[in-house]
């Protein structure tokens, strides 16, 4: 894969990465490790919804997903 994103980048190709993952885990390293700025990484970001049950906070997973660019 690295040596296919550099071939692209040489041949003036802008590369992307592509993830139904969460930008959060990807966009820190994808930089360091494929040389995609974190920008050029588009995914889906968990929603969630902060509460207090029982006097302890909480944070719930909400159905859905945003997607962020």
């Amino acid at each position: 894969m690295l040596e296919l994103l550099a071939y692209l980048r040489a041949n003036g190709f802008k590369t992307y990465i592509i993830s139904g993952g969460g930008i959060e885990f990807i966009r820190p390293w994808s930089e360091r490790v494929y040389g995609v700025p974190p920008e050029q990484v588009v995914g889906s970001s968990i929603k969630t919804k902060f509460q207090m049950r029982n006097g302890r906070p909480e944070l719930f997973r909400l159905p859905g997903a945003e997607f962020r660019r």
